[in-house]
């Protein structure tokens, strides 16, 4: 069940004070401050929600006032928002609301400067489920904020063959496929079918089946022109494995449709910005 930004950002605040913030409750005086989110390079932004929830969800009398928009391009040095409240509650927040922003804005600026490599072709980059427990649907939308496309949400949305799978049709690419197509069949509502081929006695056999997708999983990337060129127009193909920014242009120029990169969210570098205080107003 997706949770929402409200029940996450709950969740992550009950983690970071269990019970009190000892060091701010050592002051005693109520003050109202006014704090400015920079951003401390180029990036694109993702996750504002979460650190408006951050502030909200401690201090619904919180102003805050956001300068940009998820998916927006924002200049190294720019004001993003700028948040005014409660100073001891601003304090408790930042941390969780920069933690949540942080991720997402650096999944969807590592998405948009691997999609600016390939701008010259058709091709797509692409997620995968290697994402942070509980965080896929928001972490999934962070990649379309950086210009990316989503790969299946779940287990649910998308039938995908990998080589595990072959183990239930006994090691034979055409069983293990017949089983997959037979319950497609039966369940019309159902999504396309996808299909990792590692070698090209596999890619020869699946293009006579009308799968919608095939995955070429750790080809070389001389033989990718060659090999898409045996892939019938009717489907998709997808390159995945291994895929970094030196190697991504020359796959995208073989012709596939989609590059998929499990970095995106299972090993991207947060994005860096910093919440400044002024002087206390009261």
């Amino acid at each position: 069940m997706e949770l929402t930004i409200k029940k996450l950002v709950q969740m992550a605040l009950d983690e970071d004070i269990p019970q009190k913030d000892i060091t701010t409750d050592s002051f005693h005086k109520d003050l109202t401050q006014k704090a400015k989110l920079i951003a401390k390079q180029d990036l694109i932004l993702s996750g504002l929600d979460f650190f408006i929830m951050s502030f909200k969800h401690l201090n619904p009398q919180v102003e805050l006032n956001s300068f940009f928009k998820d998916g927006d391009s924002i200049p190294k040095g720019s004001v993003v928002c700028e948040v005014m409240g409660d100073s001891k509650k601003m304090l408790q927040a930042e941390r969780v609301g920069l933690n949540f922003l942080g991720r997402l804005s650096g999944i969807a600026t590592a998405t948009h400067q691997l999609q600016k490599l390939i701008s010259h072709t058709k091709c797509k980059i692409t997620d995968t489920r290697k994402t942070s427990p509980l965080l896929r649907v928001y972490e999934k939308k962070a990649v379309r904020d950086g210009g990316g496309v989503n790969h299946r949400m779940n287990l649910s949305t998308g039938y995908m063959i990998k080589e595990n799978h072959f183990a239930f049709g006994n090691n034979d690419l055409v069983k293990t496929l017949k089983s997959v197509l037979e319950h497609q069949s039966q369940h019309p509502d159902t999504p396309p079918i996808t299909i990792e081929v590692t070698n090209l006695d596999q890619l020869n056999e699946v293009v006579k089946w009308p799968v919608q997708r095939v995955m070429l999983d750790n080809w070389d990337d001389d033989k990718l022109s060659e090999t898409c060129e045996l892939i019938p127009q009717t489907m998709q193909i997808e390159a995945s494995g291994n895929m970094t920014a030196q190697r991504i242009p020359k796959v995208a120029e073989s012709g596939v449709q989609f590059i998929s990169v499990g970095a995106l969210t299972h090993s991207v570098m947060n994005a860096d910005f910093s919440l400044l205080f002024d002087n206390a107003i009261t």
